[in-house]
């Protein structure tokens, strides 16, 4: 799995092509995850009132808009790692 960095979008947080698509989305009818795909996260970092700092994870269309707004696997509490968040979901950063 493999991600390339684009661009920083104007809300702070980081734009990266993924490979293969990222998948998202929970059907609860068959208990399945990945019912849609993108090929584009945005990971996204803040510090949050009483918990800290958390980096997440989101499916985005190309020009950086979260498509879902549940956070994906690799999205972490305690650090504000991009590209640690990335690797902890799997990827592998290219430059």
């Amino acid at each position: 799995m493999k991600a390339t960095f684009i661009k920083d979008t104007d809300e702070g947080q980081k734009l990266w092509k993924v490979s293969p698509p990222a998948k998202y989305g929970y059907d609860y009818e068959t208990g399945e995850y990945g019912r849609g795909q993108s090929d584009y996260v945005v990971t996204s970092k803040q510090n949050v009132i009483y918990s800290g700092w958390e980096t997440y994870i989101f499916p985005a269309n190309s020009a950086g808009q979260i498509i879902n707004f549940i956070e994906l696997e690799g999205s972490q509490k305690g650090y504000v790692s991009h590209e640690t968040a990335l690797k902890d979901a799997g990827y592998e950063i290219e430059q």
